[in-house]
């Protein structure tokens, strides 16, 4: 038993890594998205007035 949880515990902890990971870019993807998200519509935004006026 105790061998099979050795064996079992760097695949766990290789896991929780992953998935930490992950979160971490995941909420760096969200920054970053939600800065190309602002400059984009800005400058559509500015686009659209020039058009208009």
């Amino acid at each position: 038993m105790m061998v099979l949880i050795k064996d079992l515990q760097p695949k766990l902890v290789n896991r929780v890594k992953q998935i930490l990971g992950f979160l971490i870019l995941a909420r760096n993807w969200k920054k970053c998205f939600f800065h190309l998200y602002v400059v984009a519509e800005s400058k559509i935004l500015n686009h659209l007035k020039g058009c208009v006026l």
